[in-house]
């Protein structure tokens, strides 16, 4: 490159490596996604083939009006908020009189909130529970819980119950 200067003197400056400024700018994505089959939750219960459950992962997702929206997840990444929404149904002709439900959390996976009809308990490891308090049906939670349990106590035969846990993918 040359420059004029002042008194008509040619000077030469360093010759810039301009592959290097033209070269295409790769940016690799921090985040990764998370399938879905493994943010499954896998409910088990002490009594097998009583009560049937059936879970869908919900993506929070915010609307043009800031209002919140569950959609089906399809595509979940760190920080997303989604929803699992668990429907615990009776098979039987006679009402459920005491069985437990379960559920293990997903690894990568911390709970944020709950609403459930039936009283909730809690651990955060291993195999002691504890009740969460709930007024209503609605808990924000404090606590890292790793898993889940319902006493489904007179559950009415074919009358379903929902259980929906909020939660972020960490």
């Amino acid at each position: 490159i040359l420059v004029l200067k002042t008194g008509f003197h040619l000077t030469q400056l360093p010759v810039i490596n301009t592959s290097v400024i033209n070269a295409p700018v790769i940016i690799t994505p921090v985040t990764t996604i998370t399938s879905i089959e493994a943010l499954q939750l896998k409910p088990t219960f002490s009594t097998p083939d009583v009560v049937n459950a059936q879970t869908k992962v919900m993506k929070i997702l915010k609307n043009s009006d800031g209002r919140e929206v569950a959609v089906p997840a399809n595509h979940i990444a760190p920080g997303d908020v989604i929803e699992y929404h668990t429907v615990y149904t009776n098979t039987t002709a006679q009402p459920v009189t005491d069985i437990n439900a379960m559920v293990s959390l997903p690894n990568g996976v911390r709970m944020v909130s709950l609403n459930s009809p039936l009283p909730t308990l809690a651990t955060t490891g291993g195999d002691s529970y504890q009740t969460i308090q709930q007024v209503g049906n609605t808990v924000v939670i404090t606590e890292n819980y790793s898993g889940l349990k319902w006493n489904l106590v007179d559950l009415p035969a074919n009358a379903p119950q929902t259980v929906v846990i909020r939660a972020k993918v960490q």
